[in-house]
């Protein structure tokens, strides 16, 4: 894992040879509240930042994610970081991750425990344009050392069609292998929907299994061990002034056991 994470800065460096003065800084800001369908509930706290270089059309991204999970019964203490890098070498896109996520879980119980789950995650995709067309793929590789030590390995293939500047549709497949003997099959279906320049609405709605599953476009990870069956979410951005975007999104997400809604609100700058 090591030296995957060489490589992984090894290519950022190589590809990216900037010139400041024609760049651009976006950051953003994310607070999500988490109900459980059990006693627990969450909060996170989320911020990200994209460099753009105007003349080339490729991005620079990092993040920082810290999540909290309270329950009668225990306490689930979560960081992670990621970066992430998008080439332009049009036709073609080419995506690459990575991730480092920690999270300490306490027991409340009597016979109190403790225990650190650690995990790096790789991503790698590449997207060709042609005409109102995308296609594309992405891989994933996590590896987690925890209470429960596992692997998996996620392929999503991407299907996206922008039929007009206010309509674009995406079907991403997605098969995960799990190295607990998991082999699970989803699609996600979504909607964008730029109703002008200033306000933009979305919708999607997954369904089949998947666990442990990264967003590559979000740089999000659901990474409870349970398996993940429906989800579905509505996201509305809106211009508050020219350099700032209020974001608000509602998900809900169900798992073997239990489900979650998820409500989110946050701030994104263009400077």
């Amino acid at each position: 894992m090591k030296n995957l994470i060489k490589i992984l800065f090894l290519i950022i460096f190589v590809l990216t040879n900037f010139n400041y003065s024609q760049s651009a800084f976006s950051p953003s800001v994310y607070y999500t509240y988490g109900n459980y369908s059990t006693t627990s509930y969450s909060n996170d706290i989320s911020a990200y930042g994209s460099f753009k270089l105007a003349s080339k059309g490729d991005y620079l991204i990092a993040g920082f994610d810290k999540l909290k999970i309270n329950d009668p019964k225990f306490d689930f203490d979560q960081r992670m970081i990621v970066v992430g890098i998008i080439k332009n070498v049009y036709p073609f896109y080419l995506k690459l991750n990575y991730a480092n996520i920690n999270g300490d879980f306490n027991s409340k119980l009597n016979d109190f425990t403790q225990y650190t789950d650690k995990t790096n995650l790789i991503n790698g995709g590449l997207l060709y344009n042609f005409d109102l067309f995308f296609i594309g793929f992405t891989y994933t590789y996590l590896n987690l050392d925890g209470l429960k030590s596992i692997n998996s390995h996620q392929v999503e293939t991407d299907f996206i069609w922008q039929a007009s500047q206010k309509f674009i549709l995406s079907v991403k497949p997605l098969y995960t292998y799990v190295t607990d003997g998991r082999r699970l099959f989803s699609t996600n279906v979504k909607f964008d929907l730029p109703v002008s320049n200033i306000f933009k609405l979305s919708a999607d709605i997954s369904v089949g299994e998947r666990a442990y599953y990264f967003n590559p476009d979000l740089l999000t990870i659901y990474n409870q061990d349970e398996t993940q069956k429906t989800t579905a979410s509505v996201r509305v951005e809106y211009q508050f002034i020219k350099a700032v975007r209020v974001i608000a999104s509602y998900q809900y997400a169900e798992f073997n056991n239990f489900n979650i809604n998820y409500f989110t609100g946050g701030l994104k700058f263009n400077l």
